[in-house]
């Protein structure tokens, strides 16, 4: 897995080199246009047309490229917080205790639907906290009973649905931000995968965040995170939360 991981890596920054090394030659092309124009050969029509036409080129090359950098730069952030290996961190509360209900509670988190696969608590926000230039949100945290559950399970999808459907808000939700808490008495490298497996879209202040966490014990949790780059502000969100909720010790 490692190796793959590595080569899918590799790709995308390859790919990213391809698209700065594109623009780089199609801006040497422009300047080297505008050049022979202004200094050389202004009353050449077909050179002004060439160039007008160029400069037109550009504002689409850049469009395509801001558009092909998004997927890129979501990849090479993941691939950046797993190569970094943050261990697991000290907590305080766990989830089972009181302290972590009346966190909830402090947090405005409501109970939001129960059954016997998971529980999940909802809170809504016009605008997040921590960050600026947010829409209307949806935070959720799942407290999973089924430690099989993924976070592509059909059952998670319907019980959020319903949730929403319930729901009602002032504006129409743009960001929904998921964290997702298995438990476990030991941590091993196949929960350390399945807690790796993240949905993590950012676009235009819009987002859709879940990642799940491993509450170890009593006193440790473990989530894919970041030394200091966050990939975006949705997932400083989430983790921020997730601190505060279980009061780490390793706060942001």
């Amino acid at each position: 897995m490692a190796k793959r991981l590595i080569s899918n890596q590799d790709k995308f920054k390859q790919k990213r080199r391809f698209i700065f090394l594109f623009i780089g030659i199609y801006l040497i092309f422009i300047s080297v246009l505008s050049i022979l124009y202004f200094f050389f050969y202004k009353e050449v029509l077909l050179l002004e047309t060439i160039l007008l036409l160029s400069l037109i080129g550009l504002s689409i090359v850049l469009i395509w490229a801001r558009q092909a950098m998004i997927p890129i730069q979501m990849y090479l952030h993941y691939f950046r917080m797993l190569d970094e290996k943050l261990p697991p961190f000290e907590i305080q509360t766990p989830i089972q205790s009181k302290g972590f209900q009346d966190n909830l509670l402090k947090y405005k988190f409501e109970l939001g639907l129960e059954n016997e696969g998971l529980k999940i608590y909802v809170r809504y926000d016009e605008k997040l906290p921590w960050v600026a230039r947010t829409q209307a949100s949806l935070i959720y945290v799942v407290i999973l009973k089924d430690q099989n559950m993924i976070l592509t399970d059909e059952r998670l999808e319907q019980a959020i649905i319903k949730i929403k459907s319930n729901l009602k808000t002032n504006k129409e939700i743009q960001n929904e931000i998921t964290l997702m808490i298995y438990q476990s008495e030991s941590f091993n490298p196949n929960l350390k995968d399945k807690a790796d497996q993240i949905i993590n879209f950012s676009l235009r202040n819009r987002g859709i965040v879940t990642i799940p966490s491993i509450q170890i014990g009593q006193q440790k949790m473990y989530a894919l995170r970041p030394k200091k780059l966050f990939p975006n502000k949705f997932y400083y969100v989430a983790i921020k939360l997730l601190y505060y909720l279980t009061d780490a010790n390793e706060m942001l």
